[in-house]
């Protein structure tokens, strides 16, 4: 509880703590490389995901280190963008504990669909090796997607729903498909596993509300309000921990210098 209330006040969430552990592994390999420690092929070989099956089968702790680390500094700059603006639309609307389920899902569907070219397809495997977050990232837009479709994001001018940002970005991604291949498949397979998941989250909660009894149903209710109240309380939360960081802790009123003193202390 003391390590949430520390990042509450450093006003990160899981997005934002994301962000700094795959920078810590961008900038140690780059430490390691440019201090001769470690080659980039033999990071390239532990971390990577390979195309070729039987290499796979060596190291299948790759299906998820792939995803964490990123050699070029176009790559890495690209998907923390994206990472942080997701992020941001994220917490306002959806369940914190769902973030790394959403985002570990699009890892591993987006490499099995790697995996899958490489095996089936073996007389056109190039033996490449997959590496970036991109395959976690479209499943988290996929899941807000599908979630939150109507939820509308600004865009340079334009006000754009986030079913038809997911479609165009899905469009574009695709359009050059002859153009790396491999990462255009892990993203494909990311946006599969995004879909899927909040597909699943959908039907099971309809299934519920099929099959639950009466008391069982007014129980479920009691913990979606509590569930809802405590989203909204957090919320309130940030936005005072956003005003301490702007202001200070003394432009708060009584009453928010109260809330938050009993908010610290029910944790």
């Amino acid at each position: 509880m003391k390590r949430d209330i520390y990042w509450q006040q450093m006003n990160l969430n899981l997005s934002d703590r994301l962000i700094l552990l795959i920078s810590g592994v961008f900038l140690l390999g780059k430490v390691f490389v440019a201090t001769e420690l470690i080659e980039v092929e033999t990071l390239n070989r532990w971390l990577c995901l390979s195309e070729d099956f039987s290499l796979f089968v060596k190291r299948p702790f790759t299906i998820l280190t792939y995803a964490f680390y990123h050699v070029s500094f176009e790559h890495f700059l690209g998907n923390m963008l994206f990472l942080f603006f997701i992020g941001r639309i994220w917490f306002h609307f959806l369940e914190w504990k769902r973030f790394w389920e959403v985002f570990l899902v699009g890892i591993i569907t987006g490499g099995v669909l790697f995996l899958g070219k490489g095996y089936f397809f073996r007389e056109a495997t190039e033996h490449t090796m997959l590496l970036g977050t991109s395959g976690g990232i479209m499943s988290l837009l996929a899941y807000m997607a599908i979630k939150t479709p109507r939820h509308k994001v600004n865009l340079f001018t334009l006000s754009i729903p986030l079913i038809y940002l997911f479609v165009g970005v899905m469009v574009l991604d695709m359009f050059n498909f002859t153009e790396n291949p491999g990462g255009k498949i892990a993203h494909l397979g990311g946006a599969i596993g995004g879909l899927i998941y909040a597909l699943l989250s959908r039907y099971n909660v309809a299934l519920r509300k099929i099959f639950l009894n009466d008391k069982e149903a007014a129980i479920e209710k009691k913990k979606a309000i509590a569930a809802e109240q405590q989203r909204i309380k957090q919320l309130k939360i940030n936005k005072l921990l956003e005003k301490i960081g702007m202001s200070g802790y003394d432009s708060l009123t009584e009453a928010e210098k109260r809330f938050l003193f009993e908010a610290s202390r029910d944790r």
